[in-house]
């Protein structure tokens, strides 16, 4: 008798465990049969060779679609930006993932671009309570694999240059020179960039960018030496892709390469290197604190003056906004003038050692000792003199 019941307990125990071993199994497939696949796509030039549109395949277990645009053939990557991040999300699919969907992109800035495709699925949970859906995971693919496309220049109708003049501005005016890419939205061509005046004599204005325009590091190559304004890839940036692309050719006889001092720095020793001689330049620790320009002289002050709002195209490159002060009985809001929240921005002195570049932190203090050269989160805010008449 013993016997037997140690037989039916074992086969029981058997079977629980086949059964266990069944259920794991259909788990185990059920997760594989409901994996979001890869997606693939094709790209075909539209709008006579200066849009494109992304056909995406039928993709198996997909929802909807991300899809990652990056202008390849620029010195620093740019990304299409919209609803706050570096995607487009497409239209829903059936389950099924049998339907295909496109997206047209109608124009776009001559360059080569290259996209990725990511789908996705989404697990939702009804409450009867409640009587809503909610999203309670949502499962993404692998990444596709990327293709690349050139889209041509669009025909632009003849535009008379601006005729400037300057004559009747003060220090502190805010003026329109040149134009960039500013609300992210790359479709409706470039925006009129505002100015700060700093200084003014009888034939030319200092001038620094009301907004920070862009997001860049110091430096493209970690070097843990010998990283100076001079040899500093932003600086070649500045003269020669920004100054092509926001300035058209009479606008460019207007500014001024004027020789820059680049000093020491005053409170660590770390050198400035040579004087260089620039037509676009970044602000230095001395700039700063000068009082001439408006700002406060101390260094360790939190100068709303010094404090800088970001463009969306510079949040879209990565460029870190804040809406509160570390300190927050400094002031009740991290704000600009203009009431938006502020970002880092860099300066062209050196910090506390080599390889360290000084910037100006969002509550408008001076972080002389520096940050590294690398680091790509802290905005760009070109400065230089411009003549009063063009």
């Amino acid at each position: 008798m013993k016997s037997f019941k140690k037989t039916v307990s074992l086969l029981l125990a058997v079977m629980m465990l086949a059964g266990m071993f069944v259920t794991l199994k259909q788990e185990t497939e059920a997760r594989a049969a409901s994996n979001v696949a890869t997606p693939t796509f094709t790209l075909k030039r539209v709008n006579n060779g200066t849009g494109v549109k992304i056909t995406i395949n039928k993709t198996k277990g997909a929802e909807g679609y991300i899809i990652y645009m990056t202008k390849r053939d620029n010195a620093y990557s740019s990304y299409l930006y919209k609803g706050g991040d570096y995607e487009h999300e497409m239209a829903v699919l059936k389950k099924n993932g049998k339907v295909k969907r496109s997206y047209t992109i109608k124009g776009l800035p001559k360059g080569t671009y290259s996209f990725m495709v990511q789908a996705y699925a989404e697990e939702k949970e009804y409450d009867s309570a409640s009587g809503n859906e909610y999203i309670i995971d949502t499962e993404y693919s692998d990444y596709s694999i990327e293709q690349s496309i050139n889209i041509k220049a669009a025909k632009k109708k003849p535009i008379a240059e601006k005729i400037y003049d300057f004559s009747n501005v003060k220090v502190g005016d805010i003026i329109k020179f040149g134009s960039y890419e500013q609300d992210d939205d790359m479709t409706n061509g470039k925006e009129e960039i505002e100015w700060i005046v700093l200084a003014k004599d009888s034939k030319k204005i200092l001038v620094v960018s009301k907004y920070a325009l862009d997001c860049l590091p110091y430096n493209k190559e970690y070097r843990e030496y010998d990283i100076t304004w001079e040899k500093s890839s932003l600086r070649e940036w500045l003269n020669k892709i920004f100054y092509k692309t926001a300035f058209t050719k009479k606008e460019r006889t207007m500014i001024n390469k004027v020789k820059l001092i680049n000093d020491d720095n005053p409170y660590y020793g770390t050198e400035g290197g040579n004087d260089t001689k620039d037509k676009v330049f970044l602000l230095s620790l001395n700039d700063v604190i000068n009082t001439l320009y408006g700002f406060d002289s101390d260094i360790h002050e939190y100068d709303i003056t010094r404090r800088c709002a970001a463009t969306s195209y510079a949040k879209a490159q990565g460029v870190w906004s804040y809406e509160k002060f570390h300190n927050e009985n400094i002031w009740k809001k991290s704000t600009a003038v203009d009431e938006e929240p502020t970002c880092q921005w860099l300066l062209r002195s050196p910090g506390s050692r080599e390889g360290r570049i000084a910037y100006v932190d969002t509550e408008g203090d001076v972080g002389y000792d520096g940050i590294d050269g690398i680091d790509s989160y802290v905005s760009v805010r070109p400065a230089m003199y411009i003549n009063i008449k063009s």
